[in-house]
């Protein structure tokens, strides 16, 4: 079967919810939206939404992290993600080994449980949640965030929301009673990843898998392997790729839309090795106040979003846009921050 590049869009922008036909409503969409596209890059999280949802707002986010629906985790690649709270034992087996490897260059994994580790533990589940220079303050430990961060990656602490824009940490069997790590099968959480990842961007290939996931490419193609009776083999300009079994590809939206990608969005860290041959641009990585803009199945140019206090700025030169869409995405961006937009395109 031959899938062509403007096919693969199609799907990719309909499972993202994108389009005007897929966009969502309302803070319970939150959770399906964050569930069905693999969770979201903690930073990029409002101006991703704003693009996939009519009405979102900020404070959403963080009522459904308070009520532990939604948490924040280092997973896939080891970049801190918003996932749904069930789902954290199925991520958490699944990139075990990730988190392992990376852990020497950006994160840290307590290799064993010291009398100090011990201490904070037992500070944040009779005290908890506390922030940082709490725990600091009780323990009178040295090194403290070294602590910290090796029991959250080995699943002992989880951060819990924020007070006063200070991370707060809890206890995991404090915060997530019930949730037990150790109880999912490496093997399955692999599948369910790798299930997750061709649902929303394929058809694909082992290295894109491989890149989403933080795997290496030999263990995604085994992982591919072992899903045989699940996947089909396509071809896309020249190259075989992996779908689910019985994908159906929507047509092409046509209505006209705009939408503002943030410069960490899904599409961008799951389609960077191919957004020029499904979008038509060579969207690289700049800074995290970039923005890509989407306007009809293709990516335009890039802008730059600042906010600060109450005041968003948007500015940057484009080609040829459809302005009337392009106030509408800022202004909607505007009421999610209760800031007031100021455009200069």
């Amino acid at each position: 079967m031959e899938i062509s590049p403007e096919m693969q869009a199609s799907l990719i922008l309909n499972n993202q919810f994108l389009t005007p036909t897929t966009e969502k409503k309302g803070k319970g969409a939150i959770i399906d939206v964050i569930r069905s596209i693999g969770g979201l890059q903690w930073g990029a999280e409002d101006v991703s939404l704003v693009a996939r949802m009519s009405d979102y707002r900020a404070a959403w986010m963080k009522e459904l992290i308070e009520e532990r629906q939604l948490i924040e985790v280092h997973v896939l690649r080891g970049g801190l993600r918003i996932i749904p709270a069930d789902e954290y034992p199925l991520y958490f087996a699944g990139t075990r080994e990730v988190i392992q490897r990376v852990s020497d260059r950006r994160l840290h994994i307590a290799r064993t449980i010291t009398p100090d580790h011990a201490a904070i533990l037992e500070v944040v589940h009779s005290e908890g949640p506390l922030t940082m220079k709490e725990i600091k303050e009780k323990t009178h430990l040295p090194q403290t965030s070294f602590l910290v961060n090796g029991l959250l990656g080995v699943g002992r602490l989880i951060r819990a929301g924020r007070k006063k824009n200070q991370v707060l940490f809890a206890a995991l069997e404090d915060w997530l009673p019930g949730v037990d790590l150790d109880a999912v099968n490496e093997a399955a959480s692999h599948h369910w990843l790798a299930k997750k990842y061709l649902t929303v961007y394929g058809p694909s290939t082992a290295s894109e898998l491989a890149h989403w996931a933080g795997w290496t490419v030999s263990s995604s193609k085994d992982i591919l392997e072992g899903m045989a009776d699940d996947l089909e083999e396509v071809i896309s300009n020249g190259t075989s790729r992996y779908m689910i079994s019985g994908t159906t590809f929507p047509e092409k939206e046509n209505r006209l839309y705009l939408r503002l990608l943030h410069n960490d969005d899904e599409i961008h860290l799951s389609c960077s090795g191919r957004c020029r041959t499904l979008f038509g641009y060579a969207w690289g990585y700049h800074f995290s106040t970039t923005a890509a803009v989407l306007e009809n199945n293709s990516i335009i140019g890039e802008i730059t979003i600042r906010k600060k206090k109450n005041t968003l700025t948007v500015e940057g030169k484009l080609p040829a846009v459809n302005y009337a869409l392009l106030n509408e995405q800022v202004e909607q961006l505007g009421r999610a921050w209760h800031a007031t937009p100021h455009m200069r395109i």
